[in-house]
């Protein structure tokens, strides 16, 4: 599992770049690559044969339209998604401490 700390860091990497573009005002995406594609990404985007190709971050002026169904759909409470130490215990919230 040599260099699986390397990919955690890169995602983050990613995460910081798709967080900077839209803060930013561009429309932004992490997409992975098949394996069997990556040739032709390092042939399309000049990336030597050396380097480990983990996925492309697609940065642009993101098209207007309306909101999607997430975006209409309520957030869930805390305690339906965060848990206190061990999954199925609802979490509180800071008082709960």
């Amino acid at each position: 599992m040599a260099g699986a700390w390397w990919d955690v860091d890169t995602g983050m990497a990613a995460l910081l770049a798709l967080l900077t573009a839209v803060d930013e005002g561009l429309g932004a995406l992490l997409l992975g690559v098949p394996g069997d594609r990556w040739d032709v990404v390092r042939a399309a985007f000049g990336i030597p044969p050396d380097r480990r190709l983990l996925g492309v971050v697609a940065l642009g002026y993101a098209v207007a339209r309306p909101p999607g169904g997430s975006a209409r759909r309520p957030r869930r409470p805390l305690s339906e998604v965060v848990h206190d130490g061990r999954f199925g215990v609802p979490w509180d919230g800071p008082a709960a401490r």
